[in-house]
């Protein structure tokens, strides 16, 4: 028996794939998948995570450097942007992104409001 999502040759008695984790229907015979060099994905290995199907592309679980994160930092609405560009294919690079430019706006916030706190409570005290 073969995967009918993959292609991998099943052993007689498995209820799901090794390769990608899908069911195998137990009465069915399922032909064969395509031959390798057509099929669009090469297999790939499993290592106990669950493939993508085949046609999508994999999601990368890649950083984002520190130097991206000091421009998400320095200018928020770049890490906003790269947060709604890049959240289906690399997830945790958008997050950093996007966390980096909120904690920049609060930070700049809280720091904005003090200065103009002090700066007039000095010239409060000055006019008596």
């Amino acid at each position: 028996m073969f995967c009918k999502n993959c292609g991998q040759e099943l052993n007689d008695g498995m209820q799901f794939c090794p390769n990608c984790n899908t069911p195998v229907e137990a009465n069915a015979p399922i032909e064969p998948a395509q031959p390798y060099a057509q099929q669009p994905y090469p297999a790939q290995p499993s290592y106990g995570a669950p493939q993508p199907p085949y046609g999508m592309p994999p999601v990368s679980q890649e950083p984002a450097s520190l130097g991206l994160r000091f421009v998400c930092w320095f200018i928020p609405i770049v890490g906003i942007i790269l947060y709604f560009v890049k959240k289906d294919e690399k997830p945790v690079y958008a997050k950093q992104c996007l966390k980096a430019s909120v904690i920049s706006i609060i930070v700049n916030t809280v720091v904005v409001v003090l200065f103009y706190g002090v700066v007039f409570a000095m010239i409060g005290s000055t006019m008596y």
